[in-house]
């Protein structure tokens, strides 16, 4: 049995765009500006994205109004000071829904939830492990207001050979949001009782049933201040050093309407299941900041410097090099992790269970999924190295080469277990691994900490033609390997083309492997060339001919890039250490999988992996498996009719996929799936072509 269905339905984007930017100069010391731009969006789209249903009927809708304003006053106070003001703000409103609106009873499906509320309808996702599932996804219905203020000062003093820089900026922000998030509820059939997963659903009998219930209105608030102090120092006239420091302070990511909760560990486990004592406190107690639930990080320096060396003096052969440390604001699904706070709002987990009646008694009462956030989490940062050389080794031609590199620490990471269950051999089992878990009461904790880190190193080389003659070029070729322990646990989505969290909680370093974006080796090729035909070129300066043929520019990209890893799991989840409806175990390796046919039908060696026992972790190491390489071109025929003196039209014939190449996309890497190793999708879309018309005037 094979998921071998293809549709290609019909989507539909409509947007209207609108800008508009003033300039005034008031004398010669004082000038301002400000821009404003609006754009209303409305979507649809046939799929809804990270649900499991994979075939027409189940679209999502999308109707959203981002606009920012951007504006500066500046101040020439004198030939060596100058003054620059900003302010501006961004905000978007949305409202996606997921469609269509049923009602669960309509289906013999007994799950009753308020029907006005967010997420009140939809038929539950049904995840059938290996094939399509059915039904709305768990991300939404969602209701958001998003909006950020900004407003910086930048004073510039020049005194001989020192260009100082100093200022300052404040930057408060606020999420308004109403998400339904589980609300509709989700099964999973991944063949516990039968060994096959359409037997499991075909008979009714489910693995488990998440759903969510309580508040789902946040209003999520934080306000940020910066300051830097930069130096750029002209030691010779051929060389300049660059220094400077900069210090942000984040404040902690409150909720206005004090409904937050985190995890507090009174006192720890030892090997023993429920053997630890822990409880859920809300934001503001426990000497937590008022309506917090962590405390502020003020450690925000970030110390930078560079140089910039002309070596011959005529600037045909450079050499710049730099260091610095950068901060990175603690943003990425903040929000969504304190939505799921306890007791305001709830997530259960109903095991062994049936489709027809998916909430059924309890005897031991459990606290639904938690997701928390470590109250002594810290600002991640990353030092960013590099050192390149430049040489305009002909006319308008330069050669770069550089190396870069790059070092995460202390990386936002939402998949750290805090209640994993221990296995007992010849007690623990699917339906009761929560009654073996650390802390009584609760089932999985996701905490929200620092585990992550990271390492990059690039060799990147480049030849560029500025535009000269008619022609313009770049050829550039990056080889570069990117090694981490998290990229992809629970980066944002909830599909189970990555993993919440590790194999195991307790041996975090056995994450160490290829980042999920790590692309060895990427070439790109891009020019722009004016045909030698029309008015000033070499050839038809006039008549009927050159009016066809003339002031005509051909412009192309060419990509090829080797492909990326993908991590190999077993969503029977044999380890039993699965939170609730995301596997983290992976099997064991006994064979080279990419020594596989590499076939759209089987890219990796299936056989080369096996189930590991019951309790234990897979030896096969994450990212173990290397997806396809990708080749694209792009082209665009330009040409440009002049309409007077000033004004000119552009016309546009684009062509993306020229070649109409298949680059496959992302093998099934489930091991329980009966598509184990498939390619069921391509990476890019089939030849598309463009028509435009620009006006310029």
């Amino acid at each position: 049995r094979q998921n071998n269905y293809v549709s290609s339905p019909v989507s539909q984007t409509n947007y209207n765009q609108y800008m508009v930017r003033v300039d005034h100069t008031f004398n010669q010391h004082w000038s301002a500006f400000y821009r404003h731009f609006l754009q209303d969006n409305n979507t649809f789209n046939p799929f809804q994205g990270s649900n499991t249903a994979n075939y027409e009927g189940f679209p999502n809708k999308n109707v959203s109004r981002p606009q920012h304003g951007t504006g500066g006053l500046n101040t020439v106070l004198s030939s060596s000071l100058l003054n620059e003001v900003r302010f501006g703000f961004s905000r978007m409103t949305s409202t996606s829904s997921n469609l269509p609106l049923l009602n669960p009873i309509d289906y013999g499906i007994n799950y009753v939830r308020p029907q006005d509320a967010i997420g009140g309808l939809g038929l539950p996702d049904i995840e059938i492990n290996g094939i399509s599932g059915i039904g709305n996804t768990i991300q939404g219905p969602t209701v958001g207001v998003y909006q950020e203020y900004e407003v910086s000062d930048v004073v510039t003093l020049v005194r001989g050979a020192h260009n100082f820089r100093i200022g300052g900026t404040y930057r408060p922000g606020s999420e308004d949001i109403n998400n339904g998030f589980f609300v509709v509820g989700r099964y999973v059939f991944n063949g516990t009782y039968t060994g096959d997963t359409v037997a499991d659903f075909l008979l009714g009998k489910a693995a488990e049933f998440d759903y969510g219930q309580g508040r789902t209105r946040m209003v999520m608030v934080n306000k940020n201040w910066g300051s830097f102090v930069q130096d750029d120092w002209k030691l010779r006239r051929n060389l300049t050093l660059n220094l400077g420091l900069r210090y942000d302070y984040f404040s902690p990511i409150t909720d206005k309407l004090g409904q937050t909760s985190t995890f507090l560990i009174d006192q720890p486990a030892t090997a023993a299941p429920q053997s630890g004592q822990a409880e859920v406190v809300t934001a503001g107690t426990h000497g937590l900041p008022p309506k917090g639930t962590y405390f502020a990080d003020k450690n925000g320096f970030q110390p930078r410097g560079g140089f910039s060396w002309n070596v011959t003096g005529d600037g045909k052969l450079a050499v710049r090099g730099g260091v610095g440390m950068f901060r990175n604001q603690l943003r990425n699904n903040l929000t969504l992790q304190q939505i799921l706070s306890y007791p305001f709002y709830q997530q259960p987990v109903v095991r062994d269970t049936s489709l027809s009646n998916p909430i059924k008694p309890v005897t031991i009462p459990l606290v639904g999924q938690l997701y928390v956030i470590n109250p002594h989490i810290t600002t991640p940062y990353s030092v960013v190295f590099n050192l390149d050389a430049q040489w305009q080794f002909m006319p308008n031609t330069i050669l770069e080469i550089a190396y870069v590199g790059n070092k995460g620490y202390d990386l936002l990471q939402l998949g750290n277990e805090l209640n994993q269950p221990i296995y007992v051999p010849g007690q623990t089992t699917q339906a009761n691994k929560d009654l073996f878990r650390p802390y009584p009461g609760f089932t999985s904790v996701l905490q929200a900490s620092n585990w992550g880190r990271s390492k990059y190193n690039g060799l990147e080389a480049s030849v560029t033609r500025r535009f000269s003659n008619g022609l313009q070029f770049q050829a550039s070729y990056v080889l570069s390997k990117s090694m981490d322990n998290s990229s992809a646990f629970h980066s944002g989505a909830t599909n189970r083309t990555y993993l919440m969290m590790p194999q195991d909680a307790n041996d975090k370093d056995a994450e160490w492997a290829p980042s999920e974006f790590d692309a060895r080796h990427r070439v790109n090729l891009s020019e722009v060339y004016e045909l030698p035909f029309g008015n000033a070129k070499r050839w038809l300066h006039s008549g009927p001919f050159a009016a066809v043929l003339g002031n005509w520019a051909v412009a192309s990209i060419w990509t090829i890039q080797s492909g990326f890893p993908y991590t190999i799991y077993d969503g029977r989840d044999p380890c039993l250490r699965a939170g609730n409806w995301t596997p983290s175990c992976r099997p064991n390796t006994i064979a080279d999988p990419n020594a596989g046919p590499k076939t759209a039908a089987e890219w990796f060696d299936t056989e080369a992996f096996v189930a590991a026992p019951a309790g234990q972790s897979g030896n096969t190491p994450r990212n173990s498996v290397r997806g396809p390489g990708m080749i694209n071109t792009d082209i665009s025929l330009i040409k440009r009719v002049g309409v007077g003196a000033e004004r000119s039209v552009e016309i546009r014939v684009e062509v993306f996929n020229l070649f109409n190449r298949v680059n496959l996309g992302v093998p099934v890497t489930d091991l329980s799936s009966a598509s184990f190793g498939r390619i069921q999708a391509t990476a890019t879309n089939a030849r598309e072509l463009q028509l435009g018309v620009k006006f310029h005037f």
